[in-house]
């Protein structure tokens, strides 16, 4: 349709033509522009990233002042505000992976003895001695463990199949000496995952492995005092370990499957974890390096599931 008034071209014409030919009347003359038309195709993944963005602005508006502090003083050195870090935080760039089946997000308050399941299927007891027990996390809180009394001890212990994934965010604290830190554990001392420091100076590397008997392969050094992405993948006993999205160790851990997850942080003869730990996540199945690199988010991490 031809909406124009005045003679076309003219001094005086102004309108459309079509939505894409406009004719207007500027300070400096006659003006012809032309519009393109522009795409707005409606995906799932537009509906469901809408959706995260309106439920992350939703959730920071709930935040007091004190519980915004944390993330307006990270933002600082990183040049943006505490609210577009908090988002970024909050919503990833596409659906994570399939295949979760128990999450752990560690954003329980310090009074509180229950630590939730996402699915709430798996919700685990805390035994916390600490002094600090809820924490600033990798995202949101974390769970701080002292390294010798502190666990959680899952409500409905769960067996993980023959092919499994596990994700998480670890902060080891500085030990004075080697030591060893189960990460996760069954009651019969059976395919313990271990976190083992190893002292250099004044800092420490710890590195994961299997235990079963004996230990079966370390992953690479993750550094003390900083936040490292931890994924082990697990097929049918074959053991790869990612740190911070990269390849960190393959391993063969046969005789660690079937394995019940009794224990987290702890195992049944005391080695227990000294850190900080965030996002814990289990899945039915190996994941990808396009999973892999959703959960990392360029380092910053998601507790989307």
């Amino acid at each position: 349709m031809v909406k124009v008034n005045g003679p076309l071209l003219s001094k005086t014409a102004s309108g459309s033509i079509a939505k894409r030919l406009t004719f207007s009347q500027r300070k400096s003359g006659q003006q012809v522009r032309f519009q393109r038309a522009q795409k707005d195709v409606i995906t799932s993944n537009r509906t469901t990233q809408r959706a995260w963005f309106l439920s992350a602005v939703s959730a920071w508006n709930l935040l007091t002042p004190q519980q915004k502090a944390p993330y307006n003083e990270i933002a600082k050195d990183l040049n943006m505000s505490g609210y577009n870090y908090y988002i970024s935080k909050y919503v990833p760039p596409v659906p994570m992976p399939a295949g979760l089946f128990c999450h752990y997000l560690l954003n329980d308050f310090a009074e509180n003895s229950s630590v939730a399941d996402t699915f709430n299927l798996h919700n685990c007891t805390a035994n916390q001695n600490t002094n600090v027990i809820s924490d600033v996390g990798k995202i949101e809180k974390c769970l701080t463990f002292n390294g010798s009394s502190d666990c959680l001890f899952p409500e409905n212990p769960f067996l993980l199949p023959a092919v499994f994934s596990i994700s998480l965010w670890l902060f080891p604290f500085v030990t004075p000496s080697p030591t060893y830190g189960a990460l996760f554990s069954d009651y019969q001392d059976l395919g313990i995952f271990f976190i083992t420091g190893h002292a250099w100076s004044s800092a420490c590397d710890y590195q994961a492995c299997f235990y079963v008997g004996g230990d079966k392969g370390y992953s690479a050094k993750m550094p003390a005092g900083s936040w490292a992405n931890l994924i082990i993948t697990f097929d049918n006993g074959n053991v790869d370990y990612y740190v911070n999205n990269s390849l960190a160790g393959s391993v063969s851990a046969s005789g660690c499957s079937p394995f019940n997850v009794n224990r987290i942080g702890n195992d049944p003869i005391g080695e227990a974890f000294f850190g900080k730990k965030d996002d814990i996540r289990f899945y039915n199945r190996k994941l990808t390096a396009d999973d892999r690199a959703l959960i990392f988010n360029n380092g910053i991490g998601t507790e989307r599931e």
